[in-house]
């Protein structure tokens, strides 16, 4: 504690900090910081000797050593019978190893020092001595030149998208709760992996940027809990600076959702967005009990392709028997549930990425063959369309929630069935062809470099291909349209350059190395399909 203390602001924005300290301790995660606590540790344990030393130099009641001795010559006192402060148990007089030489009447100031100097050789006392207080006196002079940091607003904090792909160094501040009216209460429950995991970073954020204290319970699963050094959970620093609480549970376990937010002083919340498929019953019964607004990230994998694109909410979909989303959708939806509820929204996202998500293989598929001019297989003749849905886009509109509860009540009152489902991605459907082209030029290709790298084949002939390194996306038509949620919620797509939002990713792909080497390359389905077309 002393060291972190004093070391911090000795080593300014690279010491290691609460934050991140809070967050692998909730996950039960030992930090991947080495040399900055070892700093730390040393700083400690230069403080921590003296102070030990001081709480073991005895309780002295003697008026031998308080009341100078009136004698022309010294005077030779021993030590009389003590307790020391450190081993309260311990009672008895000191040993006879231990008792000091001789001590001087006429410098009683002299005697703690002399005590001390019983436990550890004098040397060693005065060097831990002189380097506390060259520590202390280095780390005040480093707070008193320092210019003083401004705090962050909570929309900077949102807006704010590390680009290094390293880990970003810790901020030494902490976000004020107080820094913004308080507009409700929300509990955000968070998949621990797969496109949807980075989901609830983005909408915490969004949600602080809106005032409403936010509580983040992030599942966990069976993890020994190295999933915060992960992306995007090892970017989690910034909800914790935001003001948000993190909590990492395992929702498999029972009561996993009540034994979390019991931890909340605002038990009741105003608020809560589902983006898991654990424990959903459990997340919509609390929020039925608090008779908030629920919010639930679906998938819009659910439904079954047709004849016209984009496919809109009221499109066909599978059925609860065969899709877990849809199976929740209805239950939300009964008797039992729905009218305990404020009111409810089923958001349905397709084919998410985004720069801190951990599922890379929608685009890092293209990547791969781009950066090693490779064939690159492509359905029939590539101009079918497909939606890919940045979480940053798909967050906003889950927060757009707020404040438009009435709108989508009047949305529901209107169609019962689909009224409270908005299609969720960003706003630009996208042809395979065009995604292949985006993507080189990510790479440094130009377009003819990437088409030429096109190799058609017949969809009708990959049903028996192998699953290895199988095509990313539908074959056929799938992209979705979210004119509704442009309507009824006043969302806008933020992230619809899909030219820029490839460029970002391959950035991220590159400081991964993968564009060296990828072990996860599998080419068996391309091998497969391109044979077999020919």
């Amino acid at each position: 504690f002393f060291g972190t203390l004093l070391f911090r602001p000795l080593f300014g924005r690279t010491m290691f900090t609460p934050e991140h300290d809070q967050l692998a301790h909730l996950a039960g995660s030992r930090s991947q910081h080495t040399g900055q606590p070892l700093l730390a540790f040393v700083g400690g344990v230069l403080i921590a000797v003296p102070c030990i030393l001081a709480l073991s130099v005895p309780s002295f009641t003697s008026s031998a050593y308080t009341t100078p001795v009136a004698t022309s010559a010294p005077t030779t006192i021993t030590f009389p019978t003590f307790t020391p402060r450190f081993a309260p148990n311990v009672r008895g007089p000191i040993p006879s190893s231990q008792v000091p030489p001789t001590f001087y009447a006429e410098e009683p100031r002299l005697l703690p020092l002399a005590a001390a100097a019983t436990l550890v050789p004098n040397k060693a006392l005065l060097w831990t001595l002189s380097g506390s207080v060259l520590v202390a006196v280095a780390a005040i002079a480093r707070m008193v030149t320092r210019a003083p940091r401004p705090a962050p607003t909570y929309v900077e904090l949102a807006e704010t998208i590390p680009t290094s792909p390293t880990r970003v160094a810790m901020a030494s501040y902490v976000g004020d709760r107080g820094a913004l009216i308080n507009h409700g209460t929300a509990l955000v429950v968070n998949n621990k992996g797969g496109g949807h995991g980075e989901i609830g970073f983005h909408l915490a954020l969004a949600l602080r940027a809106k005032g409403l204290q936010v509580q983040l319970v992030n599942d966990l699963g069976d993890s020994d809990g190295d999933i915060v050094n992960k992306k995007p959970f090892s970017e989690y620093y910034q909800l914790i600076k935001a003001g948000v609480d993190v909590y990492f549970v395992d929702l498999s376990q029972p009561d996993a959702i009540s034994n979390a937010t019991c931890f909340d002083v605002c038990r009741s919340f105003d608020y809560v967005f589902d983006n898991q498929n654990v424990c959903q019953k459990d997340v919509v019964k609390l929020a039925a009990d608090c008779g908030a607004f629920y919010a639930y990230v679906s998938s819009g994998g659910m439904y079954v392709p047709g004849d016209k694109f984009p496919m809109g909410e009221l499109n066909v979909t599978k059925g609860a028997d065969k899709n877990k989303q849809k199976a929740h959708e209805g239950y939300v939806m009964s008797n039992e549930i729905r009218p305990r509820l404020r009111g409810c929204a089923f958001f349905r996202p397709q084919y998410i990425v985004g720069p801190y998500t951990n599922k890379r293989d929608y685009l890092d598929w293209f990547f791969d063959r781009l950066t090693r001019n490779l064939p690159i297989p492509i359905p029939a003749d590539g101009t079918q369309t497909t939606t890919v849905s940045d979480a940053r886009d798909v967050a906003n509109m889950l927060a757009s929630v707020v404040g438009n509860t009435d709108a989508i009540l009047e949305a529901e009152r209107a169609c019962p069935t689909a009224g409270p489902v908005f299609n969720c991605a960003s706003d630009r459907s996208l042809s395979l062809n065009e995604i292949v082209v985006a993507c080189g030029a990510a790479c440094g290709k130009s377009k003819e470099e990437s088409q030429a790298l096109i190799k058609y084949f017949d969809p009708n002939l990959a049903k028996d291909a192998p699953s290895g390194g199988k095509f990313p996306f539908r074959l056929t038509n799938f992209d979705i349209g979210v004119t509704k949620a442009k309507a009824v919620l006043g969302w806008q797509s933020e992230y619809a350059d899909f030219e820029t939002v490839a460029l970002g990713y391959y950035e991220g792909y590159k400081a991964l190395g993968l564009d060296v080497e990828n072990p996860k390359l599998n080419t068996s389905y391309d091998e497969y399909v391109l044979k077999v077309t020919a």
